[in-house]
């Protein structure tokens, strides 16, 4: 995955490129859950595999302002934080694991 030439691919499309026989299955998919839990990668709306970092997406913990409503998410190995909008925060609390993509940088 982390070859600049990788395409995301599907589970099976993953099983049949490494030629991972039918009875190991099961591990391949702890495997790739793994993975996901600890925020290397994702599975994308098309259940195809990529790293989060080749695609702008961290792992952190949120916090939010509670005067405000936008929040911070404190990534994994990041000095800096990574600010979300009041309108983004979708259904995360403040102390929740959160996948963050980064869709704009701040100018200057």
């Amino acid at each position: 995955m982390s070859d600049s030439a990788y395409i995301p691919l599907t589970f099976e499309e993953m099983a049949a490129v490494l030629d991972v026989p039918q009875n190991d299955l099961p591990e391949l998919q702890a495997i790739l859950n793994e993975l996901i839990s600890e925020g290397r990668i994702f599975c994308s709306k098309r259940k195809r595999y990529a790293l989060c970092e080749k695609n702008n997406m961290f792992t952190g913990i949120l916090r939010i302002n509670p005067r405000g409503g936008f929040g911070f998410a404190s990534c994994d190995g990041s000095d800096s934080d990574i600010f979300i909008p009041a309108n983004s925060l979708n259904t995360a609390i403040d102390g929740d694991r959160v996948l963050v993509k980064i869709t704009s940088r701040p100018h200057g």
